[in-house]
């Protein structure tokens, strides 16, 4: 009795699993002859329908919502996890370089003491307006509009936007010269940035300057910056003259700063610090 009961179930099932395609298809044919025939009740039927299987559809979504949710704020504390790691790999590496640069400079301080170098003397800048130029035949200069009454001095540094445009040549009251560093007169003790190659920069009356006393056999990187390397005292260490470039078996200097283009400039003038107060010392009595 009961496998006959078994029976029939499977029959119906299979039965339904078969025809339900049919069904469906004839259900369907059968709601749009009706919205053809009376469209204002297919309508109210329509929002019946959507009114019941929307609470349905939306509770069974809201899991979905929530498991997707889930799944989202996983992911974000995956990253937040992965970046973290990032972060601190990347702090243990500044930290590393950050104690590499405090150990180099303890060094250089101290070899500094070893060797007795003397610090880098301190500059005050001072701002000039340039009043007129003069370039003959063979003079370059441009004349300012401070003098000996804001402590302009000859031989002091001008600069440019872009680098050294020359030296102070001579200082009035209220006005100055500059002989600029295309002057046939000037020369400007010189090094190879990033090397010990030393030569002197000096002026040609054109728009390039030419390296002298450059050892022989002496080969620059087409481009090298030459800067002032502050040989003799005369100008600060350091200052950008201009570019290195080869020019059949010399090499030349294309300046970086440019007279022409410079209505203000800047003077550097060397900070001197005040003598030591004389140390009083007893009378010696007889």
């Amino acid at each position: 009795m009961a496998r006959r009961g078994r029976l029939a179930g499977y029959s119906v099932s299979v039965a339904l699993r078969r025809f339900s395609p049919a069904i469906l298809l004839g259900f369907s044919a059968i709601l749009l002859l009706f919205s053809l025939q009376k469209p204002v009740s297919s309508s109210a039927m329509r929002v019946s329908i959507m009114n019941m299987v929307a609470p349905v559809a939306f509770a069974i979504s809201r899991p979905m919502q929530v498991v997707s949710d889930w799944v989202n704020d996983i992911s974000g504390l995956a990253n937040m996890k992965a970046e973290n790691a990032r972060l601190v790999a990347e702090n243990k590496k500044l930290r590393a370089w950050y104690e590499k640069a405090l150990l180099l400079q303890t060094k250089n301080k101290n070899l500094e003491g070893l060797l007795k170098v003397l610090p880098a003397v301190e500059h005050t800048q001072l701002t000039a307006r340039v009043m007129a130029e003069n370039n003959g035949l063979y003079i370059r200069a441009l004349m300012l509009d401070a003098g000996a009454e804001k402590n302009i001095q000859a031989g002091q540094a001008v600069m440019g936007e872009e680098g050294l445009l020359g030296r102070i040549l001579n200082a009035g009251i209220n006005n100055s010269e500059i002989i600029l560093l295309s002057d046939i007169s000037s020369r400007i003790p010189a090094v190879v940035e990033d090397t010990t190659i030393q030569a002197v920069a000096a002026g040609t009356n054109g728009e390039t300057l030419s390296l002298a006393h450059l050892p022989t056999n002496t080969v620059i990187e087409e481009g090298a910056r030459l800067l002032t390397s502050g040989r003799g005292g005369m100008l600060p260490e350091g200052l950008l003259i201009g570019t290195v470039h080869k020019q059949g078996d010399n090499y030349i200097v294309k300046t970086a700063a440019h007279p022409d283009q410079a209505a203000y400039v800047t003077v550097l003038q060397p900070v001197i610090a005040p003598a030591p107060a004389a140390i009083a010392t007893p009378a010696s009595s007889n």
